[in-house]
């Protein structure tokens, strides 16, 4: 029985071993993202690195260009403004937090007044109750120790342009990496292609 990559050697439409192998290569390393793709889509000469990080790497540098611009009027107004957003977002997840507690233990009293038809399903109310007290205890915990705490200017720009320098170190990291990894799968796709043109396919009867 063919496989996808076997089927146009089975019916005639493939003979040439250099199609045949460009074909199996996209289950390979350097073209497996190629793998779902139609198998009659064209290998690229080269790659090129995902603009992911490049993009991601010009916002980082220009956030951390424009931290360090600022001056402590604009640090104390941007602390102020991060805190009261971060107020806001606290406070509408504690409103959240109590509309599922409050479902929980609406479904948790139902579980508890229900009487199992039998002992074999005694073990299955049990479950439930456990479930729903595991889930009460996970999703509406005291959090008011993450409460948001308010900082100067001073300390708010300090901590972000932490932030900023680690943002911009990740990613030229990842873009790094990416380029490398692009190089490589550009190389043996090539060396591929280099050693099927210098190896002809054998003459056959």
């Amino acid at each position: 029985m063919p496989t996808g990559y076997t089927a146009d050697v089975k019916d005639g439409k493939i003979s040439d071993l250099r199609v045949f192998a460009m074909r199996c290569a996209r289950a390979f390393g350097a073209l497996v993202e190629m793998r779902d793709d139609s198998l009659d889509a064209p290998i690229p000469e080269a790659f090129e690195p995902s603009t992911y990080h490049t993009n991601a790497l010009a916002t980082a540098r220009a956030a951390l260009a424009r931290l360090q611009r600022m001056t402590v009027i604009q640090a104390n107004r941007a602390a102020e403004k991060a805190h009261a957003e971060a107020m806001r977002e606290w406070e509408r997840a504690q409103r959240t937090r109590e509309i599922e507690r409050t479902r929980y233990a609406a479904m948790l009293a139902k579980v508890r007044a229900w009487q199992p038809p039998s002992s074999d399903h005694v073990p299955l109310k049990k479950f439930m109750v456990e479930q729903l007290e595991e889930s009460i205890r996970f999703d509406c915990g005291d959090v008011s120790e993450w409460k948001p705490k308010p900082l100067n200017g001073a300390a708010w720009l300090a901590k972000e342009i932490e932030r900023a320098q680690s943002d911009v170190a990740y990613h030229e990291e990842h873009l790094a990496e990416d380029i490398k990894r692009a190089a490589e799968r550009t190389r043996w796709v090539q060396q591929l292609r280099d050693s099927l043109t210098h190896n002809p396919s054998p003459v056959t009867r």
